[in-house]
């Protein structure tokens, strides 16, 4: 009779341990999506303020003022998304290598495969990535979109400087 009561409790004991082990994993897989998210966040951020910073820059210009004040903010707040991508990534990248650890480690890589838990990867940047910004012109006569290379405006031909 005692055999019986050790072997359910043995079976609780794994039990829980599956749960506990399961749960933290998936935690920190979770982890990994939402470091994920705030990098896309914020390079959106980015994204949309690139094209603000060079238009006050252009009209300031057109208008031969300084525009220093609008240009500053604009710069502040895009040094500081930079930085919060920065830091985004390397929360990430952080969250990735302790999510790998717990796959790998035994024992709890037996319950990682049983689960279909698989490694993640790292984020990589490369340089190209990293500065690939389009910004686009809009005629002020008729409000065609053009390439930032363009000269002239490709809906009615008048200059875009």
């Amino acid at each position: 009779m005692i055999g019986v009561y050790i072997g359910i409790g043995v079976a609780v004991v794994l039990l829980i341990w599956v749960i506990v082990v399961r749960n933290g994993l998936a935690k920190k897989k979770m982890r990994i999506d939402n470091s994920l998210s705030q990098i896309k966040i914020q390079s959106k951020k980015r994204l949309d303020l690139i094209p603000n910073l060079v238009e006050v820059a252009r009209s300031k210009a057109k208008q031969n003022e300084a525009g220093v004040a609008p240009t500053a903010e604009l710069k502040e707040e895009l040094a500081r998304v930079e930085k919060a991508i920065t830091i985004s990534r390397q929360v990430h990248n952080d969250s990735v290598m302790m999510y790998n650890r717990a796959v790998a480690a035994f024992p709890n890589s037996i319950i990682a495969t049983i689960f279909r838990y698989k490694k993640a990867g790292f984020l990589e940047v490369t340089e190209e990535q990293e500065f690939k910004v389009s910004v686009d012109l809009f005629c002020k006569h008729c409000g065609t979109r053009n390439p930032a290379s363009a000269v002239r405006c490709t809906g009615c031909g008048s200059g875009l400087n």
